[in-house]
């Protein structure tokens, strides 16, 4: 799901995953407990984050929302 975000907004939005078994101050950092968590930042500030196995059409909107 998220390789298939990277690829509709290549040229839109940076995508990234993120193991949080390797980077547990990452997850530390920003609260998460569960996941899958997808967080949309602008301009390096956290926006939103979705928790839990969703339909693709939340995240895409989550990142139009962030691209008007």
């Amino acid at each position: 799901m998220i390789d298939r975000l990277a690829d509709d907004y290549r040229d839109r939005a940076k995508v990234f995953k993120l193991d949080l078994d390797s980077n547990k101050l990452v997850a530390k950092r920003f609260g998460i407990r569960s996941i899958p968590a997808v967080m949309v930042f602008k301009q390096g500030e956290l926006i939103e984050t979705l928790v839990g196995v969703k339909p693709y059409e939340e995240f895409t909107e989550a990142v139009e929302r962030q691209l008007r």
